[in-house]
């Protein structure tokens, strides 16, 4: 069943000035597979090369690097870029720049139908894809791409790949059928099942959040514990400071300053709302859309305020951080059913279900001294609500 989070703690109210999304001087009909920037310039991976804008998205120019490029990731100074196999004389493989994109480098060129890559941290990860767009194998590079050493064999993950990204905390890969977490540098790879169609993930204090454009608890943008935080076709996820963006195939851009909880459009001036890719830098967030154009709109648009709530919250969590006991004590407000209780990790998984019901101002302390340090998730569930809260394991 598809879950949604019932409590709010917070409301949240976003206004905008005066201002509205543009559109970019942008080629005609060009087919853009990905958008991303450093701190001088935006880049958009096209089916027919790599295009750079110079003056934050306002227009654009090839940069003479041709050929399908399906990924782009920054790492410092350089610059990463994927390309598609061509023919024999343009092979597939990924090519570095260091000097904003004006020359490029082989990095490393391989017999493959196809290559992804993805920056997390010092570490360059390099997915090879065959002519079906199944994994072969997948590489990685800790010396900005100068020398390559295989994770491991990855057909066992098999179909064909939808999303291969990553952020500060982990890497995130999509197969149609399975989505994959890997907190470690592909050390590991955590599955979740169901996850159909994953499009873009992030992690936001500890959880993960995801796109999905058809799963099996309907399309939107959800957490590994299955909330349903949006109900849209969802294309793409990002963050900017304490906003998020989310994407949508036919409704266009959402907006949220509370961590997901309220919703708000984001779309005045967007004549095409079939977005399909989304990406922000310190100023701006760019939109794709299915009219094969890009659309850009400056953050300072948006102006949050955060007022509280007078409705408690449902129960609170003492010690926290913790060592080895933690109190789950509900609120006197509340006057619900009785919950069951439930911990997770910030990958989702469940860690221990323990047994005791809390029904009003009732408590359960729980032993968590087995649990290794780090971040978990309590979570209370009722057959109409679920409600959140975070601690620390020390």
């Amino acid at each position: 069943m598809k879950k949604n989070i019932l409590l709010l703690l917070f409301t949240g109210s976003i206004f905008f000035v005066n201002a509205q999304w543009q559109k970019a001087n942008f080629p005609s009909g060009l087919i853009v597979n990905c958008i991303t920037s450093d701190q001088a310039n935006i880049y958009a991976g096209t089916d027919s090369g790599l295009y750079i804008s110079h003056d934050n998205g306002v227009s654009w120019s090839a940069s003479g690097f041709t050929g399908k490029i399906h990924s782009v990731a920054i790492n410092e100074n350089n610059i990463f870029v994927s390309r598609f196999y061509s023919s024999k004389t343009v092979p597939a493989g990924v090519y570095v720049s260091s000097d904003n994109g004006i020359t490029w480098d082989s990095s490393f060129t391989c017999g493959v139908n196809d290559v992804l890559v993805t920056v997390k941290g010092s570490n360059i990860f390099a997915m090879m894809l065959d002519e079906n767009s199944e994994i072969i194998y997948i590489s990685v590079s800790a010396d900005n791409g100068v020398s390559w050493t295989p994770l491991m064999n990855t057909r066992a993950f098999g179909l064909q790949v939808n999303l291969f990204s990553s952020d500060e905390s982990n890497i995130y890969l999509n197969n149609g059928v399975r989505f994959f977490v890997s907190p470690d540098n592909g050390a590991s790879w955590v599955p979740h099942n169901f996850n159909w169609r994953v499009q873009s993930a992030i992690s936001i204090d500890g959880q993960v959040f995801y796109a999905s454009f058809d799963n099996i608890f309907g399309p939107g943008i959800y957490s590994l514990a299955e909330f349903n935080y949006l109900s849209y076709y969802a294309s793409s996820i990002v963050r900017s400071g304490t906003n998020i963006f989310a994407g949508t195939f036919y409704n266009g851009v959402f907006i949220s300053s509370d961590t997901l909880k309220n919703w708000a459009t984001f779309n005045t001036g967007l004549a095409d709302t079939n977005v399909t890719i989304l990406a922000t830098n310190e100023t701006t967030i760019f939109a794709y859309t299915d009219k094969h154009n890009i659309w850009s709109r400056p953050l300072s648009d948006i102006i949050t305020t955060v007022h509280p709530v007078n409705t408690p919250p449902d129960f609170a969590l003492y010690p926290n951080p913790a060592n080895n006991l933690l109190t789950i004590q509900t609120s006197p407000g509340y006057t619900g059913e009785a919950f069951t209780i439930s911990i997770t990790n910030t990958l989702g998984q469940v860690i221990s279900t323990p047994t005791p019901l809390l029904k009003k101002e009732e408590h359960a302390t729980i032993d968590i001294n087995g649990l290794p340090p780090g971040v978990y998730f309590v979570q209370l569930t009722t057959d109409k609500k679920r409600c959140t809260g975070k601690f620390v394991k020390e």
